[in-house]
């Protein structure tokens, strides 16, 4: 049977409807009191809730399961708070985050414990690496800066403390500049110079100041 109803119809208690409904009005909705259905309390939905368009929650969204956005969707975070730590922004995540693209960052990235690469690290040609930890390095093992590997510097290298190089590494210095004077040559050194083992010299030695010699043999 059909129940045809010009006018309005006010329910003063519950409306159980076994069936499917449909509402036929297509008013949209711009706010929580206006569009086709307007609920002034809560609503519960115990299956599944398609929305053919926007959804806009004025207040805290919590999602107990998984929240899936297809491949065709791009997810917009429009408010701009700033992050100082892992408990505030404008994203926070309890969590740990799998990013499986590229990730694009336009301010600074703080990680707050240890920081894996599984591939390359670049930095742009504009952009300068800053480590802010002091730590001290005694071996190879230790340090503010601690490389597995080697290393290849392209341009100068300044060392504000001391250059170690341990028992089993060898230095070795590939310019060929002369040397004809103190400040001249390949290597360069303003103090003193302590060899505790063989110095073998291919060309000239040029002594400024006085040579002892503790053994001759």
């Amino acid at each position: 049977a059909l129940l045809d109803v010009e006018g309005d119809v006010r329910i003063a208690t519950e409306l159980d409807v076994f069936g499917d409904g449909t509402f036929h009005s297509n008013t949209s909705s711009t706010n929580s009191s206006t569009g086709a259905v307007v609920v002034t309390g809560g609503i519960g939905i115990s299956e599944n809730a398609n929305i053919g368009a926007n959804l806009d929650v004025d207040g805290t969204g919590r999602i107990a399961n998984d929240f899936t956005v297809e491949s065709a969707g791009i997810t917009r975070l429009q408010n701009n708070s700033q992050s100082t730590a892992t408990n505030n922004g404008a994203l926070i995540v309890a969590g740990g985050a799998g990013i499986a693209r590229n990730a694009n960052i336009g301010e600074n990235l703080v990680v707050g414990s240890t920081g894996r690469i599984g591939n390359d690290f670049t930095v742009q040609a504009a952009g300068i690496t800053r480590l802010q930890n002091s730590s001290l390095s005694f071996s190879s093992g230790d340090g503010a800066l601690i490389v597995t590997g080697g290393a290849g510097i392209g341009r100068n290298t300044n060392i504000g403390g001391d250059l170690t190089v341990e028992a089993t590494g060898t230095t070795s210095l590939e310019s060929t500049v002369q040397s004809n004077s103190t400040n001249t040559g390949s290597l360069v050194v303003e103090g003193g110079v302590g060899v505790g083992r063989n110095v073998n010299i291919g060309e000239n030695l040029d002594v400024q100041g006085v040579t002892t010699i503790g053994t001759m043999n």
